[in-house]
C-alpha cells in the first residue's frame, strides 16, 4: 500500500512547480518514502522493535498527511487529487494501526521469560 501511494505522489510531485517541487514536494516525497521504510523494518522486526517500527511508521504517516494538506491549500493538489490521496493514507493507517494493536497483543505472552529446568 506504501508502495501505491508512493507510485501516485512521484509523477503528481513532479508536476509541482519548480519553485516548490524541491521544497514540498521533496518532503511529501521523502515522509511516504520514510513510511515505507519503516513498514519494511516492522515487516523483519521482532518484539517491542516491531512495535516502535510502527509507531514511527504511524507518526511519519501523520507527517505525510500535513504535508499533502498543505500541497493542497497552496492548490499544487486539484480537490480530486487530494481527496484520493487521503483515502489512500487512511487506508494504509489502518492497516498500520491493525498490525500495530495485533503486535502489542502478541508481545506480552512472548516477553515472559522461559522457564529454566536446571534450576
Amino acid at each position: 500500500m506504501a508502495g501505491d501511494i508512493l507510485r501516485w505522489v512521484i509523477p503528481k510531485v513532479g508536476k509541482f512547480p519548480k519553485t516548490v517541487r524541491f521544497g514540498l514536494g521533496a518532503r511529501l516525497e521523502s515522509a511516504h518514502f520514510d513510511v515505507l521504510e519503516e513498514l519494511i523494518r516492522a515487516q523483519y522486526a521482532r518484539g517491542g522493535d516491531r512495535g516502535r517500527a510502527l509507531e514511527l511508521a504511524n507518526t511519519r504517516l501523520q507527517i505525510a498527511r500535513h504535508l499533502a494538506r498543505m500541497a493542497r491549500e497552496l492548490n499544487l493538489l486539484s480537490e480530486e487529487s487530494a481527496v484520493y490521496l487521503a483515502r489512500l493514507q487512511v487506508d494504509l493507517g489502518t492497516q498500520v494501526g491493525a498490525w500495530r494493536k495485533a503486535s502489542v497483543a502478541a508481545v506480552p505472552a512472548s516477553a515472559e521469560p522461559a522457564l529454566n529446568p536446571a534450576i
